[in-house]
């Protein structure tokens, strides 16, 4: 068993910081791409026999369990929390979630990619399906990963009403769209980070807290039905951070990770007696503990009854995890109880939701210590499935392992019931002239898994893409994935998946730079959101590439600009770029830090050929003391009118002209 420190790796979705604006710097064009490569399809990798029909597959270590009994789960957490407790009590934990007041991602790269819900859609013949539509004509909606599987965000609108949750406090906003004014402002305490989802003239704000013992993911349930006087009907409170939620059929899928908190006596001294005095009275007190420390309560408001998940819904894996626990709560928003409760023993890093299915990824803690000290050789990611078609009876599915590491939740991908999972393998390659070479490079590929009796069965997998390189952006489509790597160049690769037994390798594209975040653009054109590089892989400004993919075994560059010195939130936060396709208008949020600073966004034209125009920028105002409001966080378009969101209020401009209309301050 470790005595480490354990350390999840989570990736924080950082927002971009405000900075005082003058001046606009142009886009200029990057240097033309390396040639195209038109290559035949690669080998795929060996892939397992077809199982017979009557033998049941192998476990994977990781499988989940349930402890049957309280008597039995407590006796086995307290057996390992004894073997982990130290003199200063049990080992150290970084939980995935709202770390520093922000949604946690994944254990790479934070490149998550935005774009409409096609990841679980019918497979295309180009890959290229448009994002989904609107909720419904003239507004625009929350770029999720997949259809009728809402993410929670910043704003939310109907196309009547607007709701902005404020990052620094956690305010509530709510916005008459059809006058331009802001109605109402509902403070709830939730400083950094907090979401909210809407349904109806309800909304549901969710965020992180902190109590007498530790941290509290928090879910308020707002009522819309007066928008001028918006009211908190009740307040969900769950021990832990929050990782992630989904919103599925009416319901809400919290999860949320958590550590057992006790009174544990340290040192009096510096000397190894006292030490080992205290480590020993450390045990004792894992020894003594009862059935309600290992699970995490949610108190409800008001009238603060509490729930906590049944002995019999606590899964475990067969492997050392430690004593945390993840647990996914389904919420019935017209509900004071939680609909189902479901712990699993163990941190989890990513969340990945589809119409059917949530996986949750793990690490074990071997694999933990390993990424907490810099290294990548032997590290592997345990998915568990559950079945969520019915959200209120949460049922698993299995679990599988696969090697290397994700890069954020579009690393998966459910396509016809099997899951598609990209993951780096390895160490990487050094760039010229800077340290040594890697015994064993690293390695990127592509999983298929098929829950089958309990267990994520691996079906198909290919391999070899970018010896050297980490996976920088993914995107599955339909049948089709594109996977994105980077060292010195960016390949972009063109995967075929629709024989999920035997995946290939259709084409690939060398460019300079790199794109960390893939969108579907429609008409077999693929939108790319990265950073330029220079010859010795300098990052020198935000590049915007748009693919022409309608061909998957010569795909090419249509377009690029740079937009030199800036960072654009979209790199990182696929919430944050607005695709607006009945006008074909792309609005990318950037930062630039240079001699002429800018704050706000660019609006481009996307042609139909895929040609990048850029035709005008959004600046926020200044607050007339020498200092701005801050960069563009979020753009929703609704009629003919783009809302700009930022800290302190909202630009209306024409979609049309991209002239000011108005100014909204909140309040």
């Amino acid at each position: 068993m470790l005595r480490t420190t354990r350390v999840t790796a989570a990736v924080l979705l950082a927002l971009a910081t405000t900075a005082c604006t003058s001046g606009q710097l142009p886009t200029s064009a990057h240097p033309d791409p390396l040639p195209p490569r038109t290559i035949a399809p690669r080998p795929v990798s060996p892939t397992p026999e077809p199982t017979p029909a009557k033998v049941r597959p192998r476990a994977v270590p990781a499988a989940l369990t349930s402890y049957g009994d309280c008597g039995t789960m407590v006796r086995q957490l307290r057996r390992e929390a004894a073997r982990e407790v130290g003199p200063y009590g049990l080992p150290g934990t970084y939980d995935g979630g709202m770390v520093g007041g922000q949604f946690a991602v994944a254990l790479g790269s934070a490149g998550m990619a935005a774009g409409g819900s096609t990841g679980g859609s019918a497979p295309v013949p180009a890959a290229a399906a448009a994002p989904a539509a609107p909720a419904a004509p003239g507004f625009s909606g929350t770029n999720n990963q997949e259809a009728d599987v809402d993410e929670p965000d910043l704003v939310k609108t109907d196309g009547r009403v607007m709701v902005v949750v404020q990052p620094s406090t956690g305010t509530l906003q709510v916005v008459d769209v059809e006058n331009a004014r802001v109605r109402a402002r509902l403070p709830l305490s939730l400083p950094g980070g907090a979401r909210a989802l809407l349904i109806g003239d309800t909304a549901v704000v969710l965020g992180q807290g902190y109590g007498e013992k530790g941290p509290v993911a928090v879910a308020h349930v707002i009522d819309l039905g007066d928008p001028d006087h918006p009211s908190v009907l009740r307040t969900y409170r769950a021990e832990g951070s929050l990782v992630d939620a989904r919103l599925l059929r009416g319901r809400v899928l919290l999860v949320v990770q958590a550590s057992p908190q006790f009174a544990f006596t340290p040192p009096v001294d510096g000397s190894p007696e006292a030490a080992t005095a205290a480590q020993a009275a450390n045990r004792r007190v894992v020894r003594r503990t009862s059935t309600s420390a290992w699970l995490p309560r949610v108190t409800v408001t008001p009238g603060g009854k509490t729930y906590r998940t049944s002995c019999g819904d606590v899964l475990h894996p067969g492997i050392e995890s430690g004593v945390s626990t993840t647990t996914v709560i389904t919420l019935d928003p017209e509900t004071a109880a939680p609909t189902k409760q479901l712990t699993v023993v163990g941190s989890s890093s990513v969340v990945y939701a589809s119409t059917s299915a949530l996986y949750l990824a793990t690490s074990s803690w071997e694999a933990q210590r390993i990424l907490a000290s810099g290294g990548q050789q032997g590290v592997s990611t345990d998915l568990h499935g559950f079945d969520v078609s019915a959200p209120d009876e949460l049922r698993y599915l299995g679990t599988g392992s696969v090697t290397g590491t994700l890069t954020d939740q579009y690393a998966m991908s459910e396509h016809d019931g099997d899951l598609r999972v990209a993951t780096t393998i390895g160490p990487l390659l050094p760039p010229p002239g800077e340290g040594t070479r890697a015994a064993q490079l690293s390695d990127n590929k592509v999983t298929i898994l098929r829950p089958t009796d309990g267990v994520l069965l691996r079906v198909g997998e290919i391999k070899g893409l970018g010896r050297g390189e980490r996976i920088y952006g993914v995107r599955f489509i339909g049948a089709i994935g594109y996977v994105v790597t980077f060292r010195q160049t960016d390949p972009l690769y063109v995967l075929d998946l629709t024989d999920p037994t035997r995946p290939r390798l259709d084409g690939e594209l060398h460019v300079t730079g790199y794109s960390s975040s893939l969108y579907p653009l429609g008409d077999g054109r693929l939108l790319g959101i990265g950073q330029a590089v220079d010859t010795h892989l300098r990052q020198v400004g935000t590049q915007v590439s748009v693919f022409d993919v309608s061909r998957r075994s010569r795909p090419t560059l249509r377009s690029k600009v740079v937009v030199n010195g800036a960072h654009s939130l979209a790199e990182s936060d696929h919430h944050s770029l607005l695709w607006w396709s009945p006008s074909r208008l792309l609005v990318v949020p950037v930062s630039v830090y240079s001699s002429r600073p800018f704050e706000g966004s660019i609006v481009y034209d996307v042609s139909a050929r895929g040609t990048l125009r850029e035709v005008g920028r959004v600046r926020p105002p200044s607050s007339g003391d020498g200092c701005c409001y801050g960069g563009v966080l979020r753009t929703v378009v609704v009629g003919t009118l783009l809302y700009s969101i930022t800290e302190r209020g909202i630009v209306v401009s024409s979609t049309e002209r991209l002239d000011d209309q108005a100014w909204m301050p909140f309040r």
